[in-house]
């Protein structure tokens, strides 16, 4: 995103991008941000559960299945 931003100062007009060239770049750092926020987000709530849970989740649903069933 910076190099669009100087590119726009370019003292020669001709150097400076178009308008559609620079709304590409700004979209396009907008959806790389975007998934990069959701990965991110993804990767976080897999370590909170792997720390609250360290059995796999097959293992840890048929610990829960015999708990209750034991309680009963």
């Amino acid at each position: 995103m910076l190099k669009i931003s100087v590119s726009c100062l370019e003292e020669d007009r001709t150097k400076r991008p178009n308008m559609s060239a620079v709304v590409q770049t700004l979209v396009t750092v907008e959806d790389e941000t975007r998934e990069a926020i959701v990965n991110a987000k993804v990767e976080t709530s897999k370590t909170i559960w792997k720390a609250i849970n360290p059995l796999p989740v097959e293992h840890a649903c048929t610990v829960a299945l015999v708990r209750s069933q034991q309680a009963q």
